[in-house]
């Protein structure tokens, strides 16, 4: 099985991958699932302990950015129209914005020691890869559609900027072909609204304990305790996998 876990508020809780979460991870990996992080962050915000963690065999980040055993699958960088429409909004609306890259980020209007401010961006050569951007300014003053090649996806207290065509399964349908896996072979964790697409494309969907009410549609399981949610989860997982498991037949495919 191919086991896909979004990071923030399902394997990151409190800035941290608790010890308990760590050693059902290694429990799924140890009985030959393949562990995938499928995280909205690009990958130079993904912490770099976490990233080149060797639990993990391959990575979605950003949803346009997938990685599996070390080899680029898909990376798709913002344009430099598109960089340049969204570096001129947050100026206009002083709003910050963070460009989040394969390599670096770099950050408009926020004035923190040691960041990289955006204009640094237009100053290079080359242009550096960015994957998406962040607007950390009331959702409702990012309009849908003033920015080339972006789907803007507005939250509660903040908005994503995403390469059109790309949501959290995308990544997931080119480890399946590269793996000659299928659907009803994958496990999502996830807990927010951008979890939804992978949580709806996976075979067997688990929500953690914060995830909105309508999750219950289509996950099948809902953790209760919101620390170690994960945990519960993939040992959840693990158990009903291990007790369906032995009622299929060789190569057939079970029925989550």
């Amino acid at each position: 099985m191919v086991l896909f876990f979004d990071l923030d508020g399902t394997l990151l809780v409190d800035g941290v991958i608790s010890e308990k979460c760590r050693e059902a991870l290694n429990k799924a990996k140890s009985k030959g699932h393949i562990l995938i992080l499928n995280t909205g962050r690009s990958p130079a915000f993904v912490p770099k302990e976490i990233f080149n963690d060797p639990l993990f065999a391959g990575h979605i980040c950003g949803s346009s950015y997938t990685d599996l055993f070390g080899q680029v699958l898909s990376r798709q960088p913002l344009s430099r129209e598109t960089l340049a429409a969204v570096y001129d909004f947050a100026k206009a609306e002083d709003a910050q914005v963070i460009f989040e890259g394969e390599k670096e980020n770099f950050y408009a209007q926020v004035t923190r020691d040691g960041q990289k401010g955006a204009e640094e961006i237009f100053k290079r050569q080359e242009l550096p890869a960015i994957v998406k951007v962040t607007f950390w300014c009331a959702p409702e003053k990012v309009p849908a559609d003033a920015f080339p090649g972006l789907r803007i996806v507005h939250f509660k207290s903040y908005a994503e900027g995403i390469c059109i065509g790309y949501d959290k399964s995308s990544g997931m349908k080119l480890i399946l072909d590269c793996l000659g896996a299928k659907r009803t072979e994958t496990a999502a964790f996830g807990d927010s609204e951008n979890d939804i697409d992978m949580l709806k494309f996976a075979g067997f969907a688990l929500a953690m304990k914060n995830a909105p009410a309508y999750f219950d549609e289509f996950c099948r399981f809902r953790a209760t305790d919101e620390k170690e949610g994960s945990a519960h989860a993939i040992e959840y997982f693990l158990a009903f996998e291990e007790a369906i498991r032995p009622k299929s037949r060789p190569g057939e495919d079970v029925a989550f």
